[in-house]
């Protein structure tokens, strides 16, 4: 049988240290086999044998399933799809790195206190993903990893063109004019979801942050501006009102 989305790179895994994982698909198989035997479903049938082969053919990954048993042939078949899926989603990693023209001391307010805010985005995000495709999806949305940093450049245009042309890569909102703007880098990364599925979580992400990030900074402006007020504002200048010399 062929192993469905397995790579030839995957072949260690699935075969394990010493033959360990495939001595767990074959303990699986037989633990199966036995519970069948036992609500006596397979009696009258010998004891076979169960041998399983994993093979590289022209870069084709496949199995090939030793035993005189179908029973036992199904159930060694259920145990290896089993394993070999997981294997496969947990080498399907997505990374996308979203950007922002945003103070850094404003990280805290996009996160939320212990990343709350953060986290119910993806709450909410994996019940959309669970109603639009697969609820596993939803699942693993749940546990996609963020971390927001600082990003530090040399030359911002360098950056603009850098994001623009990696489809890995997006500003939140416009990209920056300003040679003095100050950039924070949201990182999302998660494994075993399809191509399609983790864009789409990405993009709903970005939508919800750039509705937070434009009320965050929008504050973050108006109180820097009441800082350079007051600190701009001197009682004791003959300009500022109500001056009387001391």
């Amino acid at each position: 049988m062929s192993l469905t989305d397995a790579t030839p790179g995957m072949i260690p895994r699935i075969i394990g240290q010493k033959g360990k994982s495939i001595k767990k698909i074959i303990s699986s198989a037989w633990r199966m086999y036995d519970n069948y035997q036992d609500e006596g479903k397979g009696v009258g049938e010998n004891k076979p044998r169960l041998v399983i082969k994993i093979t590289n053919q022209e870069e084709t990954v496949s199995a090939e399933i030793i035993t005189e048993s179908d029973i036992m042939r199904k159930f060694a078949v259920h145990s290896l799809k089993t394993v070999v899926s997981s294997i496969v989603a947990k080498s399907t990693s997505n990374e996308f790195k979203l950007y922002v023209e945003m103070s850094p001391s404003c990280i805290g307010l996009l996160l939320g206190k212990k990343a709350q805010l953060m986290r119910s985005d993806m709450s909410s995000i994996s019940d959309e993903i669970d109603s639009d495709y697969e609820e596993t999806y939803g699942e693993i949305v749940k546990k996609t990893w963020t971390k927001i940093t600082e990003h530090h450049y040399t030359d911002l245009s360098e950056l603009v063109d850098i994001v623009q042309n990696d489809p890995k890569k997006s500003f939140i909102g416009f990209p920056p004019e300003s040679t003095d703007s100050e950039i924070v880098e949201i990182l999302v990364s998660s494994r075993g979801l399809p191509e399609n599925v983790f864009l789409d979580l990405v993009n709903r992400l970005s939508e919800r942050l750039d509705t937070r990030i434009k009320r965050i900074v929008s504050r973050h402006q108006e109180t820097m501006a009441s800082i350079d007020e007051a600190l701009g504002f001197d009682e004791y200048s003959p300009d500022s009102p109500g001056y009387s010399p001391r």
